[in-house]
């Protein structure tokens, strides 16, 4: 089965251990991705479980102090980082530009300039050759440059969770209004908005995948 090309980018797919020439030094000088990204930092369970454990605040707490955000996408609520409406920078950026979250920072943020692709039932990476405004200088380890634990388990993780999300967003097509408006806020809450207690974050969320669609 062929492969849809991404026109951003360089052509190529790459997998955890590949390398890409995406080293930047660090950011120093930059922070453009921090800045005028509108609803793109979208954000999945695992995104808001660290933020949630690296801030101390509640799921609520980050909607109502402004620095998450909704949208409606494909009949389901999904969070978003919140730009300034001040400075058009995302609501962490620090006083000096930099990042005041990194070490919890979210998938969207380790990933860039890569992009994630879903295809044939595979997750593989792309290069978006025009993201980043940094010359990149040296080559690095997909899977160091994002940077996360247990990456094979958060691989695992990001495929269930795409696969799971068309699920749902097919089953509430054929659902009308009131069901769908219901059914949205209640997956909202039961995978963003109630917190992850346990230490093996992947083992809860798999519980919890099971216990929804048990319900179909």
């Amino acid at each position: 089965m062929s492969r849809y090309i991404n026109p951003n980018s360089d052509g190529k797919f790459y997998g955890a251990r590949d390398e890409v020439t995406l080293a930047c030094g660090d950011c120093e000088g930059c922070f453009s991705c921090c800045h005028d990204m509108g609803e793109s930092v979208r954000l999945d369970p695992y995104d808001v479980a660290q933020l949630q454990k690296g801030l101390g605040m509640g799921f609520q707490d980050l909607v109502q102090k402004g620095f998450v955000s909704l949208l409606m996408e494909d009949y389901l609520l999904v969070p978003y980082l919140t730009m300034s409406k001040d400075t058009n920078c995302c609501g962490f950026l620090g006083a000096d530009h930099r990042c005041t979250i990194h070490p919890f920072r979210p998938g969207i943020c380790r990933l860039f300039p890569l992009g994630r692709d879903y295809q044939n039932g595979s997750l593989s990476y792309i290069y978006l050759k025009d993201g980043c405004q940094k010359k990149a200088e040296g080559k690095v380890e997909v899977q160091k440059w994002i940077g996360v634990e247990n990456f094979s388990s958060y691989e695992k993780y990001l495929r269930l969770w795409h696969d799971f999300k068309k699920e749902m967003s097919g089953y509430l097509a054929e659902a009308n209004e009131e069901q769908q408006k219901q059914m949205s806020l209640y997956l909202l809450d039961f995978f963003y908005g109630r917190a992850y207690e346990s230490d093996d974050f992947y083992r809860e969320f798999d519980g919890r995948i099971i216990r929804i669609r048990n319900l179909f």
